[in-house]
């Protein structure tokens, strides 16, 4: 027995009329002496078949077995049986001809006026709704605030290639004796020498790209006139890993180059330039690491609050009021850390783990501005608690509005 199709659709009788009348239907009875009449086509027989069929329970209906049909069946939701060849509707089931093709002449209709109420009135016992009210709810999981790191962790945008084992590692690369890396290719045009570098470190003059061909090496940019490929600005090179580490810690003042700098396998981007390695060395320093598009990610929830109590998120009552809460939400005095006070639009809370790597991320950031590119230092930091009242850029937040911790 085919049951009822999983989805229902509606079919009006003409339809469902034409489709059964333009196929081969075969009328049997349980009269065993019933002959067709002389001269009758097929198309009458099949009418006479299924008029006989909507208006008498003794008889069955035989169809061939046709997908088309088959189909139009079970979209009826009127059950029939295969044997063989044949489709067969049995006489208890005709009934659901008689009610799509003749709904006027039926008085056995199912009373009720929803469409439950009519399936229980058919079906002999109450059909309930599954769901007869539907709540809008939403429940949250525990917050997974975490650093967003790659596997393995990456210091510096830098290539290592297979050089660096499977930690990737810039330092244990620089302790091989010939190392050849894919990196982007640049020369100084006051030195005339290949540097990789944007700036040129002996006379701080601008690098310029060279591009060239990938397969025979003819330089000039556009499509080589050789191969018929496009050039382009990077190559395989020899690199001193040792040097430029050494340099590096140097330029910055560091006393010790730290044990393990991780750098990346490759490089994705157009023209495989590198990070400067300074960069890595004091990511490494500060314990923090970078995401594949060199930003410094701490991915967390985004919790709606409206209220906070300065108890409850370690806010002293002396940082409030100098952040600019100085009433509750009552407007009444802030003189107590129990007191509920409104939270301002521009304010954030953020989790203690954040505030931790945050403070990580603020100590790398002062000292590539001091170290690196010789400026003052900004947050100067010692404690998380430095930081609040600082503006941060949520990446969360649309058009670049700033916030503060």
């Amino acid at each position: 027995m085919v049951g009822p199709a999983t989805h229902r659709e509606t079919c009006s009788a003409s339809i469902c009329q034409s489709s059964l009348v333009n196929l081969d239907i075969v009328r049997t009875s349980s009269d065993p002496g019933h002959k067709s009449p002389v001269g009758e086509t097929q198309r009458q027989r099949s009418d006479r078949s299924l008029h006989k069929a909507w208006h008498s329970t003794e008889e069955t209906i035989l169809i061939p077995d046709d997908a088309k049909i088959k189909s139009l069946l079970e979209r009826l939701c009127l059950p029939h049986r295969v044997e063989g060849g044949s489709l067969r509707i049995m006489e208890a089931e005709t009934v659901i001809l008689r009610s799509l093709f003749k709904p006027e002449a039926q008085e056995w209709l199912a009373v009720g006026s929803t469409t439950l109420e009519r399936l229980s009135s058919l079906a002999g016992f109450p059909v309930k709704s599954k769901s007869p009210n539907y709540v809008g709810a939403r429940m949250g999981r525990p917050e997974k605030a975490k650093e967003r790191v790659m596997t393995p962790k990456v210091h510096c945008l830098f290539p290592t290639g297979q050089f660096g084992g499977t930690r990737r590692d810039i330092v244990e690369a620089s302790k091989k004796l010939a190392v050849s890396l894919e990196v982007v290719d640049r020369s100084c045009p006051n030195c005339d020498t290949w540097e990789p570098r944007v700036k040129c470190p002996a006379c701080g003059g601008l690098t310029v790209e060279r591009f060239s061909c990938p397969r025979c090496g003819l330089l000039g940019p556009g499509v080589c006139k050789n191969c018929n490929v496009e050039t382009v600005a990077y190559k395989n090179s020899p690199l001193d890993l040792s040097r430029i580490l050494e340099e590096a810690g140097k330029r910055l003042g560091l006393g010790k180059i730290p044990d393990s700098v991780k750098g990346a396998k490759g490089l994705l981007n157009r023209t495989k330039t590198p990070e400067p390695v300074e960069k890595g060395l004091l990511r490494a320093r500060t314990d923090v690491s970078i995401f594949k598009d060199g930003t410094i990610r701490f991915d967390s929830t985004n919790a709606i609050l409206t209220h906070f109590r300065p108890g409850e998120v370690g806010l002293s009552i002396e940082k409030a009021h100098a952040i600019g809460y100085e009433k509750d939400m009552d407007e009444k005095p802030l003189v107590t850390p129990s007191q509920l006070c409104a939270l301002e639009v521009q304010d954030l809370i953020i989790p203690e783990a954040c505030g931790q790597y945050l403070l990580k991320a603020s100590k790398f950031l002062d000292d590539l501005l001091s170290s690196y590119y010789g400026l003052d230092r900004f947050y100067n930091a010692a404690k998380k608690e430095d930081l609040i009242g600082s503006l941060v850029r949520p990446s969360i937040l649309a058009r670049g509005q700033e916030t503060r911790l």
